[in-house]
């Protein structure tokens, strides 16, 4: 049989082929799998399927690409600070030459970008929330509770295993605030795979590299070392983490319309992973054991040098075209290779439930691939922080986006306004009869008092040597008010002057201002809501976590001993339908001292009125609440101890009272006088025995009703003034009515 690829002793067959461009005498090619098996997972995987994985990409890359250039706009518009044209001389401020002389460059700007998504913050997020967990069956509700307290806890910690939710959560708002889209990441990282177990691994490899004797077996362990040194740097500590993610790094295909992106069927991450990482972890080892380098860096961390520079060629091509450490802020070769990243995309497929690790520029084969790691209800572990929608499609663009030319006009004005202070100043015009000299030395004056003589030429005053550049501001000063610009970005991006601290006018009407502060609460509850709705699913992904892969230590160190009994964790399948997750609604708000105080009085009025029934009990819960919403209440040492002997006193008295004898008759005890006491001992509510309390009191003899009311006028209890109340009718005689 021939060695070509078809058989050629037919002339027109090998014309046909030529002509349609396939080489008839072309050797037969080595035969290149499309199908092979991941080392670590043992997935069958395929060399077709990051082809494909690429095109997706790259389709929901484009699909977005205007919305992805109005959040660069709106993020470029935040971050311009004043410094870029700011002379930084020592011992001197102010405009360099370039912004201070005439031109089209804005050279007095306000950021009105940056004050409105700073004053939005605090507005709708100052706390971590509540979140409370609901369980509709029986046998689970102990085991939800814990799992609530679990991951209160772990919203409020910020070292690990705790999750800094609140430095996410505000940097995932200031996202959305400018781009209109922000996401959180939940994951888990187990302990086999953890900090922990690589700092295990590295102190077994050190005691087999003190007992080794052979030179191969040293080498071979130094490079096991080596490559786990390398991976130090990338592992985390074990436990549940939440990550905040840019708008721009999570990609979605381009067929999802939904605004929570529920409706997606694949994610991708743009990710930028250490290449010393990845070649020691999933690189190809030489025969002595050492990793060899197949991943290749594409970009640099800048470390000094004016911005990060791309790489397109190999560690060796980047030493040969002169890439010198210095060109990139390091000192030597070694530092330079460990600021070396490779761009990574994270592929998360909703249809098979799997991810998968490509390097940007190798789709060929994954690095890894692994089946649905945490087996969440919605697979994707990235939750999306929305304000805006659009009927058109997924991605909607944000408040910034719609008064940026405003804010271009403000910057105008106020460039404007410092141009013409600065003609005022430096440019005069003045008659040339005049001494040039001499009216420079008057305009700049001096250290000490100075004084010019002039001569003025006949048939002028000495007014009129000196003309100022007329002003475009004097004479069209409606056209430079900001207001009419400040109130076109207030009814776009719902700020207020109350937002922004600015007071009232002293003629506003208490009507109006409880105007304005409704319209500001509706718009920002529209936020606050789309807040908590996104923290709500990012916890019960957390809780999802940590219910399957948490261990009892953990959870005992977080939540304590007792509160820890019977935990357990439990499959992906059983949690599904276990529980739901909400946040409490307003508990991203932290409450001022006014209104805690307020509630504090309002509790204490509750409370007061059970005094009469357990005075010792009900003063110790009053004490405690206004200790807590007054901190600059000081109680004394043993106030609850004092109330308490105080009160045993005072009961002691009361039933000394009633146990010196059979009352006379028509007389009154303490139980007689109790609106709730009835002769079957059974307490009844005090309200239905008040007309007979009223006619008890309307019966007592005149002494006892001045002995009642000059007692009761001190704030002493009914309890403890029952019995001076009963000596004095006793001292009176008996009673002129029936009790």
């Amino acid at each position: 049989m021939s060695d070509s690829l078809f058989p050629t002793s037919d002339e027109n067959i090998a014309n046909f082929m030529s002509e349609s461009g396939v080489d008839p005498y072309a050797e037969e090619q080595a035969y290149v799998p499309i199908y092979k098996v991941d080392a670590s997972s043992k997935i069958l995987v395929s060399s077709k399927q990051g082809k494909y994985y690429q095109g997706q990409f790259d389709l929901g890359s484009k699909s977005r690409k205007t919305h992805s250039t109005s959040w660069d706009e709106a993020i470029r518009y935040y971050n311009n600070a004043q410094d870029g044209h700011r002379a930084g001389i020592e011992g001197q401020s102010g405009n360099q030459y370039f912004a201070i002389r005439h031109n089209k460059h804005n050279s007095e700007t306000e950021n009105v970008v940056y004050a409105n998504v700073r004053a939005m913050i605090p507005a709708v997020y100052a706390k971590n929330p509540t979140v409370e967990f609901t369980c509709d069956a029986e046998q689970y509700k102990d085991y939800v509770q814990q799992l609530e307290w679990v991951v209160n806890k772990l919203s409020d910690v910020r070292a690990a295993p705790g999750l800094n939710l609140k430095m996410h959560v505000k940097q995932a708002i200031t996202c959305t605030e400018l781009c209109n889209i922000a996401w959180l990441e939940v994951g888990y990282t187990t302990k086999d795979v953890s900090r922990e177990a690589a700092m295990s691994e590295l102190n077994d490899l050190s005691i087999k590299l003190e007992e080794a004797k052979d030179e191969k077996a040293i080498r071979e362990i130094e490079g096991c070392i080596m490559a786990l040194e390398d991976q130090m740097d990338s592992v985390n500590p074990a436990g549940p983490f939440v990550k905040y993610r840019p708008a721009h790094s999570i990609i979605v295909d381009a067929a999802s319309v939904l605004p929570d992106f529920s409706d997606a069927q694949v994610m991708f991450s743009d990710e930028t992973w250490p290449t010393a990482y990845l070649n020691a972890r999933y690189g190809e080892k030489d025969e002595d054991g050492r990793v060899m380098s197949i991943y290749e860096p594409t970009a640099v961390l800048s470390a000094g040098a004016d911005s990060a520079l791309d790489i397109e060629s190999s560690l060796t091509n980047i030493i040969e075209n002169n890439s010198e450490p210095k060109a990139y802020g390091y000192e030597n070769v070694d530092q330079l290779k460990k600021a070396y990243r490779t761009r990574c995309i994270r592929v998360w497929d909703k249809r098979t439930r799997r991810v998968s690790l490509y390097a940007f520029n190798k789709w060929e084969w994954p690095i890894w691939v692994e089946n649905d790691p945490y087996g969440l209800p919605t697979f994707f572990p990235y939750v999306p922080m929305v304000f805006n929608t659009t009927p058109l499609s997924a991605y909607a663009r944000s408040n910034v986006s719609y008064y940026l030319d405003q804010q271009d006009g403000i910057n105008e004005i106020h460039s404007q306004f410092h141009r013409e202070r600065k003609d005022a100043i430096d440019n005069v015009l003045f008659d040339n009869r005049f001494d040039k000299e001499t009216i420079e030395k008057w305009l700049t004056g001096g250290n000490s008092p100075t004084a010019h003589g002039v001569a003025v030429p006949d048939g002028l005053k000495l007014s009129d040597a000196l003309m100022q550049k007329p002003s475009v501001l004097a004479s069209k000063l409606p056209l430079f008010d900001t207001q009419r610009l400040m109130s076109s970005i207030d009814r776009v991006s719902g700020m207020t002057d109350i937002m922004r601290g600015v007071q009232f006018k002293t003629n506003t009407t208490n009507k109006a201002i409880e105007s304005y502060n409704s319209t500001t609460a509706t718009r920002l509850d529209e936020r606050i809501d789309s807040i908590e709705d996104a923290i709500g699913w990012t916890l019960y992904n957390v809780a999802y976590v940590c219910a399957q892969f948490m261990s009892i230590d953990q959870v005992v160190m977080l939540i304590g001993e007792e509160r820890a009994k019977a935990w357990s964790n439990y499959g992906a399948d059983e949690l599904r339908h276990m529980f739901t997750c909400e946040v409490v609604g307003g508990s991203t708000q932290k409450p001022t001292r006014d209104a805690k105080r307020q509630q504090a009085l309002q509790m204490v009025d509750l409370l007061s009125k059970s005094l009469q029934f357990a005075p010792s009990t009900t003063m110790k819960i009053i004490l405690t609440v206004l200790d807590d919403a007054f901190n600059d209440l000081t109680l004394p040492p043993n106030t609850f101890d004092n109330i308490a002997e105080e009160a045993a006193v005072a009961m002691q008295r009361g039933n000394s009272v009633q146990g010196g004898g059979a009352a006379p008759s028509g007389s009154m005890t303490p139980q007689s006088m109790s609106p709730s006491a009835q002769p079957n001992g059974v307490a009844t509510p005090p309200g239905e025995n008040i007309g007979e309390l009223v006619k008890a009191i309307d019966a007592l003899p005149p002494e006892a009703k001045l002995a009642l009311g000059q007692i009761l006028s001190k704030g002493v209890s009914i309890a403890e003034a029952l019995p001076e109340v009963l000596q004095a009718a006793q001292q009176s005689g008996p009673p002129t009515g029936a009790i």
